[in-house]
């Protein structure tokens, strides 16, 4: 794993080098251009579902600040917010809370409604 991960961070810091010295741009203007709440939640959904977040043992919903929370033994909710000048920020939390989630997905079903593990992983 070391040495795969190495190996991608060296990629990726000379990614960018590697387009200067063929002369092209790099583009940072999709970043800021306008965004709409649905356009983002459907990215959302497709990145979540990516990485192996299952929305029949959870849900994705909108507040004013993000968290994940466990709620039952299949029931994990993850919060954002979307911004519609900045779609990033809100894309980078719900991956965020979405590894918490899969940690919770990923846990012995037994531990889930026990005291020491029913919403104790998940900081709120």
């Amino acid at each position: 794993m070391d040495e795969l991960l190495s190996d991608a961070a060296k990629q990726s810091k000379a990614l960018p080098e590697r387009i200067k010295t063929k002369g092209k741009e790099i583009r940072t203007d999709f970043l800021y251009r306008e965004t709409t709440r649905e356009q983002q939640k459907k990215l959302a959904h497709y990145l979540m579902e990516l990485v192996g977040f299952d929305f029949k043992r959870g849900t994705l919903a909108e507040a004013d600040y993000p968290f994940a929370s466990l709620i039952a033994e299949d029931d994990v909710r993850i919060v954002t917010r979307y911004s519609k000048d900045q779609f990033l920020p809100g894309l980078y939390s719900i991956l965020h809370e979405c590894g918490y989630a899969l940690f919770e997905h990923l846990q012995p079903r037994e531990d889930a409604l026990s005291l020491c593990g029913y919403g104790n992983r998940i900081r709120g």
